[in-house]
């Protein structure tokens, strides 16, 4: 018999719905327009990921954000580079990046709250 934690399994299950959640955002893409770009899906998995919203909700945010294609690549590039960022321990960098690292987050965070 194989013992699994209880947390092992709930990482397992939450995984397993994340997967299914994105399988969903692009069925309701390709229901909206059936020649639905590659990068507007993406974009759509990508705000799923981020806003844990319902997988119609990314969807539909993200087509109607492509509609305004420069900030919509804009913002898959930057939730991509979070993600990366986000996966990262941070072992290895000096001091000096670290704080590069710090203070270029939250001047993004500072500048972006007031750009809309």
């Amino acid at each position: 018999m194989i013992l699994i934690s209880k947390s092992l399994l709930r990482g397992y299950m939450e995984c397993l719905m994340e997967i299914e959640a994105v399988s969903k955002v692009k069925e309701h893409l390709i229901a909206i327009d059936p020649d639905v770009e590659d990068w507007i899906v993406e974009l759509a998995e990508l705000v799923l990921i981020v806003l844990k919203c319902d997988p119609a909700m990314a969807a539909s945010r993200a087509r109607d954000l492509s509609r305004q294609k420069q900030y919509a690549i804009g913002l898959k590039d930057f939730i991509s580079g979070w993600i990366q960022l986000n996966s990262l321990d941070g072992k290895g960098l000096t001091a000096l990046q670290k704080s590069t690292l710090k203070r270029v987050v939250e001047a993004i965070n500072k500048n972006t709250s007031s750009m809309f």
